[in-house]
């Protein structure tokens, strides 16, 4: 399971070198000083470019590391993408510091809430195994989020 974990950590946070050859091409990437992840990836077979911050938060009792992304496809997005939620039909949950949960991960105000927030708490689903939670610190978030907007703007 930890092997599965770790290729779908290079596929969901492009956190692999990608050669020339690829079918996916990294088109610039930026790590800012908050841990922030920046960057666009270009699918060629599907012809779509994938834009994305991604910062690695805490689970809670499985002792690993899981991405948070916030993802455009072209310039539809944004989309908040917590762990690695992969169960057919389960929706992720995300509560930004005491603020309601949110399960629409298209939601304008869970970008304003994660701006401005100190603590993430989501909960989203493995399979075959179910539930996992993860908590994540949101600081620099508000500059990775211009910065996605540049790049899905192609700036």
């Amino acid at each position: 399971m930890a092997h599965l974990r770790v290729s779908l950590l290079v596929l969901v946070c492009g956190f692999s070198s990608l050669s020339a050859q690829s079918a996916v091409q990294r088109v610039k990437e930026t790590t800012l000083p908050s841990g922030w992840r920046v960057d666009c990836l270009v699918d060629e077979v599907y012809a779509t470019r994938q834009c994305f911050a991604a910062k690695f938060g805490r689970t809670i009792g499985a002792g690993i590391s899981a991405p948070f992304r916030i993802v455009f496809i072209d310039t539809v997005g944004p989309e908040v993408q917590p762990g690695f939620n992969t169960f057919p039909g389960k929706v992720p949950i995300v509560r930004v510091d005491s603020n309601p949960p949110i399960f629409d991960m298209h939601a304008p105000e869970l970008i304003e809430q994660l701006k401005k927030g100190t603590i993430v708490r989501a909960e989203y689903y493995v399979w075959p195994s179910g539930a996992e939670r993860m908590t994540l610190d949101p600081a620099g978030f508000a500059e990775a989020y211009d910065l996605l907007l540049q790049k899905v703007k192609g700036r």
